[in-house]
């Protein structure tokens, strides 16, 4: 394991292109916003006197200032910061740790060199090349989880009893919990339900389970707890999720289908009008069945793609067998638990079942690789040229950007480095106006035509002590000017995303 997690982490830190991602879409900047607020020794942040300049995608301004999503990719990013001095770092970890948690979880179901196998793949495909590890929006820490929970599974299933088992059972539910609420406590669910049922059936007495039991109900009721208090520092209620709490606030389309639309909510700004009744709207624009059809074809290309579909197609033969029949479970609940979903899927969504694809890919390996055919097209030809392709894919990546091959895609393909989405214009700004010195209000005034999915007004977790403060323009005079009375002490710039995104004008020239 230890070999998977430095192999992950070396050779990303080795491709220097793609070191520091730059953040460009709602979540990434909402996790950052987590990170921040938790690297400073804070659950969250008190509202902002004016926040109403500051309100902004998947964030909350009250009653806390705070991003809606659960904690746990917040706290890995700002593991990162806290060690690092930069949220990346937490990215580049929570990837290495996935491969060494997934050849961990494989060993319960294949041999080592199977497990190994798989780790590696994890490494290369998700860890070095996918946006999971060249973005802050996610997709790993719930891998990391799913592969924990999954993997005790398995060992229990093989008749290991001990603490550390019980330790990352729970460990791996608390972090879907963390994670992806949804699909986590469905995947939890699932397993937790096929171990009760297995355990029964095998007449195990509590007495032996007590090592494992132990260890798993104090974990977990911790977990609980804690995210009941975060819940109740960031809402003000424990039982009241901040993403809740965000969606009630500025859904109309909501997520699941059994929900009714909620029309006629009053925005403060225009633009969230256009994100939340027009962006979102395109679920009701495009026919149910035909979403559906998307999602696993996105988790195909993202998580097998050409390369590996040989192998997977493999393990079809083998899938229904009594040792593959609960990561198979698996896969079955997630995907009914996302017919319910409207909206499209997205790979970080299946993050929590990583682990169960995973143990079918490698199993089809397997299998493939002892297929016998009277023909040059022998299973360990086709095993081995599925581990070629990668290998030489790899090395096409890896060279791509120097030899000016057009290696981007679209952000489902593993074969990605997220900087071709980076908000670069907002970051040269930034860290312009930060070798600059002094502090500074920049005001963002959009086109009318601007796309709401490329945000520009996102803020640090302590806003007044920022270097550079990112608000919205507003055509009330009077609001303005509490604006810039507030922030007196800086120098104000205003910048035009949708004309010039690289330039910056002081106010003074805005106005004449």
């Amino acid at each position: 394991m230890a070999v998977l997690f430095t192999v992950t982490l070396v050779g990303h830190g080795g491709l220097d292109k793609y070191r520091y991602p730059t953040p460009a879409f709602h979540d990434e900047y909402s996790y950052l916003l987590a990170a921040d607020t938790f690297a400073s020794g804070r659950l969250t942040n008190p509202p902002h006197p004016m926040g109403v300049f500051f309100e902004s995608f998947h964030i909350l301004i009250d009653p806390t200032y705070m991003s809606m999503y659960p904690p746990g990719q917040g706290l890995a990013l700002a593991l990162g910061q806290v060690l690092g001095g930069d949220p990346a770092i937490g990215v580049w970890l929570s990837c290495a740790a996935l491969s060494a948690a997934l050849f961990w979880m494989l060993r319960a179901w294949v041999g080592p060199q199977w497990a190994l196998l798989g780790g590696l793949l994890a490494a290369v495909r998700i860890g070095w090349f996918s946006y999971w590890g060249n973005s802050y929006w996610g997709g790993a820490v719930s891998g990391l989880g799913g592969a924990l929970i999954l993997g005790a599974a398995g060992y229990l299933l093989r008749g290991r009893r001990d603490a550390a088992l019980g330790l990352w059972l729970a460990m791996g539910g608390v972090i879907l919990a963390y994670t992806r609420i949804w699909e986590g406590t469905i995947l939890s669910a699932t397993i937790l339900t096929w171990l009760v049922i297995k355990l029964w059936r095998l007449r195990s007495p509590l007495s032996a389970l007590s090592p494992v039991l132990t260890p798993f109900v104090v974990v977990t009721l911790a977990g609980v707890v804690f995210l009941g208090y975060y819940n109740w520092r960031v809402t003000g209620n424990a039982l009241r999720l901040p993403y809740l709490e965000n969606r009630d606030r500025y859904e109309v389309h909501p997520t699941f289908v059994w929900q009714a639309p909620t029309p006629n909510k009053a925005y403060n700004h225009d633009i969230l009008r256009k994100y939340y009744v027009e962006s979102e709207g395109y679920r009701d624009q495009i026919p149910y069945w035909q979403r559906q059809a998307e999602k696993p074809k996105r988790i195909w290309f993202f998580l097998v793609g050409p390369a590996l579909t040989l192998p997977i197609l493999f393990a079809a033969p083998i899938a229904f067998r009594a040792r593959y029949l609960l990561p198979l479970t698996c896969l079955g609940t997630f995907g009914a638990a996302h017919l319910l979903v409207a909206w499209n899927l997205l790979p970080h969504y299946a993050g929590p079942v990583t682990g169960a694809i995973y143990v079918l890919l490698v199993a089809g390996f397997r299998v493939l690789a002892l297929w016998r055919r009277r023909s040059l097209l022998c299973g360990a030809v086709l095993s081995r040229a599925a581990i070629a392709t990668v290998v030489v894919m790899a090395a096409v990546r890896i060279a791509g950007p120097s030899l000016q091959l057009p290696v981007y895609g679209e952000y489902t393909l593993p074969w990605y480095s997220f900087g071709l989405h980076a908000n670069t214009h907002r970051a040269g700004i930034e860290r312009k106006l930060g070798e600059v010195g002094g502090k500074h209000l920049i005001l963002v005034d959009y086109d009318t035509t601007h796309i709401p999915d490329f945000e520009w007004v996102y803020n640090r977790a302590d806003i007044d002590a920022a270097t550079v403060v990112w608000a919205r323009m507003t055509p009330r005079r009077d609001l303005l000017t509490q604006l810039l009375v507030y922030f007196r002490d800086r120098r104000v710039w205003v910048v035009y995303p949708d004309q010039n995104p690289g330039r910056l004008l002081t106010f003074e020239e805005r106005i004449r």
